[in-house]
């Protein structure tokens, strides 16, 4: 019996250590593709001001303050280098989050992908929370980068002559 009661303690113990394995950081990486013009897609995202029409957390589309998963966008880069083609819009999001939305020239066409980076905490559970909350966060971006994509093709009709 001792021997069994060992095993259970030892084998939960080896679980419980074993979420140290899990790295602090965690990535997302959502994509979405579209059928608009480059310079279109580009004009929508850059300007923070519509953010707030597409973007899964927001609360109010006449915001000012852009909402992020449960935090505040701040430390806005948005880099338009035509030498190099690098379109995004860099972002923090306090107190330990940062990503950035891109577009990147694929066969296909042109997508726009989002990276989101976030820092579980120490503890082994809030570690497992962590990565859990992260298939929540990929479901967020999906949802929002398809209401991106709607956006940009009533958009793009509405310019068509």
């Amino acid at each position: 019996m001792n021997k069994i009661v060992v095993a259970i303690a030892v084998t939960i113990l080896s679980a419980f250590l074993g979420l140290f394995i899990l790295p602090r950081k965690v990535e997302t990486t959502r994509w979405v593709k579209v059928d608009t013009p480059q310079e279109v897609v580009w004009q929508d995202v850059s300007n923070l001001k519509t953010w707030n029409t597409w973007q899964p957390w927001a609360t109010d589309a006449n915001a000012t303050d852009i909402a992020w998963d449960g935090g505040v966008l701040s430390n806005v880069e948005v880099v338009n280098d035509t030498e190099t083609g690098v379109q995004e819009v860099r972002f923090t999001v306090e107190p330990n989050a940062e990503g950035r939305l891109y577009l990147e020239k694929v066969p296909e066409g042109l997508s726009v992908r989002c990276e989101y980076i976030f820092e579980a905490p120490y503890a082994p559970i809030g570690r497992l929370q962590g990565w859990f909350h992260r298939s929540e966060v990929a479901l967020q971006l999906d949802q929002g980068l398809e209401t991106l994509q709607k956006r940009l093709q009533t958009i793009e009709t509405q310019q068509k002559p």
